[in-house]
């Protein structure tokens, strides 16, 4: 019965971990060329001639496009630790992990542009859809996070 109870919570507390996004197994370093893809192909968007693709998860090089843009705010969304580590210049660190993330985003404009990054993209995706509740209607983010970013970092 103990063994039960245990493997039980073992689940649920994974199951947890990973509807957070806190818990991926699975890096770009780590994942077959296949994989990634497949992943390509369905969660990132390509730019459209003239216009970003907000809303969604995009390749590096769309996400450089908005970046270049002089009205894109970069927000980084990881915790202050790997914010420090490494992150990409002019970026604010705002952890959507933190309980108070919903405050944090409500006090930024959200008739701005934002750029979201995280490590792996699953964090940033997260931050996009509580964004798009809280009225934000331009958001990209960068598929693969810090670890597809091939710019500099500060």
């Amino acid at each position: 019965m103990k063994k039960i109870k245990t493997l039980t919570t073992l689940v649920l507390m994974t199951s947890l971990c990973f509807s957070l996004g806190a818990c991926a197994t699975s890096t770009p370093e780590s994942a077959s060329s296949s994989q990634q893809e497949s992943a390509a192909a369905s969660n990132e968007a390509p730019a459209q001639e003239g216009s970003l693709p907000w809303g969604k998860h995009t390749d590096i090089d769309t996400f450089k496009q908005a970046l270049a843009k002089d009205d894109v705010v970069i927000l980084d969304v990881r915790t202050p630790g790997e914010y420090s580590s490494g992150h990409i210049p002019d970026s604010i660190n705002i952890d959507a992990l933190s309980p108070d993330f919903a405050q944090k985003i409500a006090d930024l404009d959200p008739q701005k542009n934002y750029a979201i990054y995280c490590r792996s993209g699953n964090r940033s995706r997260s931050a996009q859809s509580q964004m798009a509740s809280a009225g934000f209607e331009k958001t990209i983010g960068l598929e693969g996070g810090i670890g597809a970013w091939d710019g500099p970092t500060e």
